[in-house]
């Protein structure tokens, strides 16, 4: 799925309540910065590396974030993998 339209469909489920987690939605825009265009993450260490010096967190945060994200994606159902 295009990165632009991930990122649209995650914003539509912010909007609706149903991606309400702030550090899951966090982990999404910034998901959006570093994936190519068809959306998809390469080197997701780098990725992970470069969230915690821009949001000032710890890998480990970082990791707990992403997880967060995919457990909000999966109770919604919307956002592809």
């Amino acid at each position: 799925m295009p990165r632009r339209t991930w990122f649209r469909l995650a914003a539509l489920q912010r909007h609706r309540g149903e991606l309400a987690d702030d550090c899951a939605w966090r982990m999404a825009r910034h998901l959006t910065h570093r994936a190519d265009e068809r959306g998809r993450l390469a080197g997701l260490q780098a990725v992970m590396r470069s969230y915690t010096v821009v949001h000032a967190v710890s890998v480990r945060t970082a990791w707990a974030d992403f997880r967060r994200l995919r457990e909000a994606r999966s109770r919604g159902g919307s956002v592809q993998d």
